[in-house]
């Protein structure tokens, strides 16, 4: 039997840090890899870019995962989420994005629930 390990990048607000901590330990505790995003790692590196190390993050993930609490996201989750989308990445948001540009790369709302729930079930 071939177990296919998922590996979840975490993108979200600095300001969430916190929700963001405690969904990064869900994840892991569900033995799934996680990659931290700039803000959600609570790094300042660089102002409001997204660097070559958060590409390579997303690159490496077969999933993101956009904790958009209140549909919040900030100028860095959302190059993330544009850089993801254009590289033809999997991307879920925990809450439907206000921004509506942003909303349309963004196709599936699940909470932690059902994130775990998709990934036990995805090939």
């Amino acid at each position: 039997m071939c177990v296919v390990v998922k590996i979840v990048f975490l993108a979200g607000s600095r300001r969430f840090a916190g929700e963001i901590g405690r969904i990064a330990n869900i994840l892991n505790s569900a033995d799934v890899t996680v990659l931290l995003g700039r803000d959600s790692s609570n790094v300042v590196d660089k102002g409001d870019i997204i660097t070559e190390k958060m590409k390579e993050r997303i690159n490496e993930s077969d999933i993101i995962y956009v904790m958009a609490k209140h549909g919040y996201v900030g100028s860095t989750v959302t190059r993330e989420i544009t850089y993801a989308a254009g590289n033809g990445k999997e991307i879920i948001a925990s809450e439907t994005i206000k921004d509506p540009r942003i909303r349309q790369l963004v196709p599936k709302i699940m909470d932690i629930e059902g994130l775990l729930a998709y990934l036990k079930n995805s090939p």
